[in-house]
């Protein structure tokens, strides 16, 4: 029997856009005052732009799990799916849409 890949493509998906998405969607994780800190801090693309430069691989963005590599066109949803209340193929199904409203454009 065949295991069915779990992978979404992304391909031709602004990365900083996926990213700002999936942000906005995990949600702090960080318990007490320093998440409500968090919570407030609004997404910054000049900093994504440059943390992508140096890694697709994003662990946490500004204190809300992401667990996710967004290097190449596809991606694996299975960290982010563990920490998130949001799917992931639902995101990148909205950013593909153009039915994401970005907080920082």
């Amino acid at each position: 029997m065949e295991k069915k890949s779990n992978l979404i493509d992304i391909k031709g998906i602004d990365k900083i856009d996926l990213l700002e998405a999936l942000w906005m969607y995990a949600g702090p994780e960080i318990p007490g005052l320093l998440g409500g800190l968090f919570a407030m801090v609004e997404f910054n693309r000049t900093k994504a732009f440059d943390a992508l430069w140096r890694d697709t691989y994003v662990d946490y963005w500004q204190g809300r799990p992401i667990k996710t590599d967004l290097g190449g066109d596809k991606l694996d949803p299975y960290c982010y799916d563990l920490n998130s209340r949001h799917k992931c193929k639902d995101i990148v199904d909205a950013v593909k849409k153009n039915e994401i409203v970005y907080l920082s454009k």
